[in-house]
């Protein structure tokens, strides 16, 4: 009697334990596509301007081929790109694992395709990254989220040392905080989006707390810095918008994205005054500048430059860079760039100097 007990008891226990198996690999699998079935009105939205070269830019080459080929040779064409197997396989490739406090995160392929794993709180949830942005130093990767959501997730790329880093540090983000990766702080649509798209409108809506954002290319195009140049592209005989015709004009497009600021709305367009849409922050705010002004991290250059004797004297980012590349004009080596305004006789109101007695160093 007792022995047909412990039998009984035993195959109710492998039943049950069948069972959990079953249902945790059966959860794992509806977590791998979670994002996918929450999120398929937001990923044909973002299939659907997504080719680079856009076609209007690619119209642009039939006049201004050296511009074109310097453009799509930029950071600035592929700001902003989908998700590709040749591009992102070296990421994705090898399994990695990610700690950082009580998060866990791993990187590898499912499905053929790319897919983030992460496990916080006890919960264990696997996305499948769309969307990238940033080509160097970093790589982000943007994840898709309910509401028409896209989300930065903090786990960057570099692809020069081929390994993952968190962007933050050390520094563990709750997952109800504001800076945790999953929510507003590292939200695309509202945080990133303008300053890698092209006729980026963010559309959010209040009642539902929602985004249906909408753009006309991705990555930063033509038309972003020229504006809406398809009649002149149809007829060369039509004059293109009047955008860039003068160095403040050039400036204040440029400003628009390489700044600190705090958006007054999102109603910019090339050619407009930048203070009429942007506050911008002084180069005196602590944790971002130091405190000769220079800036302490990413792309916010404006202030400094408007703060300092070359902004003064009227130094703009076309003496150094070239518009379409945006590299620089001439090489840093030697003090050819420096010396291309302060060797004799000087230009733009510069202080001729001998490279050897300013530095005093050995050239």
């Amino acid at each position: 009697m007792f022995a047909n007990i412990i039998t009984i008891i035993s195959f109710l226990f492998v039943i049950i334990f069948s069972f959990s198996c079953k249902t945790k690999d059966s959860s794992n699998q509806e977590n791998a596509d979670s994002n996918v079935k929450l999120s398929n009105t937001t990923i044909q939205a973002l299939h659907s301007n997504s080719q680079i070269p856009d076609q209007a830019s690619q119209n642009c080459y039939k006049c201004h081929q050296n511009q074109y080929i310097d453009w799509l040779n930029s950071q600035h064409a592929f700001a902003n790109r989908l998700v590709s197997k040749e591009k992102d396989q070296g990421a994705f490739s090898t399994k990695q694992t990610r700690i950082v406090g009580e998060l866990k995160t791993n990187f590898g392929m499912l499905s053929d395709r790319p897919s983030v794993t992460i496990k916080e709180d006890n919960k264990q949830t696997t996305y499948h990254p769309e969307a990238v942005i940033g080509i160097s130093p970093l790589i982000q990767y943007l994840i898709p989220l309910d509401r028409g959501r896209w989300q930065v997730f903090d786990e960057a790329y570099d692809p020069h040392k081929k390994e993952w880093f968190n962007v933050f540090g050390d520094e563990v983000r709750q997952s109800k905080e504001w800076g945790h990766w999953s929510n507003r702080g590292n939200n695309w649509n509202s945080q990133c989006a303008f300053c890698h798209m092209t006729e980026l409108k963010k559309n959010y809506s209040i009642e539902n707390d929602s985004y249906n954002t909408t753009w006309s290319a991705m990555g930063i195009t033509c038309a972003q810095c020229h504006g809406d140049v398809s009649a002149h592209a149809d007829n060369p005989r039509i004059p293109p918008p009047k955008t860039i015709e003068n160095p403040t004009m050039i400036m204040d497009n440029c400003a628009s994205c390489h700044s600190r600021r705090e958006e007054l709305d999102d109603e910019f367009l090339p050619g407009q005054n930048y203070h009429d849409h942007y506050r911008l922050s002084l180069a005196d705010v602590v944790g971002v500048y130091y405190p000769d002004g220079q800036q302490q991290a990413e792309n916010f250059v404006y202030s400094s430059l408007m703060f300092s004797r070359m902004g003064h004297k009227g130094v703009t980012c076309q003496d150094c860079h070239d518009s379409h590349s945006a590299k620089l004009k001439i090489p840093l080596d030697n003090n050819a760039l420096c010396l291309s305004c302060h060797a004799e006789p000087a230009k733009k109101g510069a202080k001729p100097i001998d490279p050897k007695k300013h530095s005093h160093h050995s050239m």
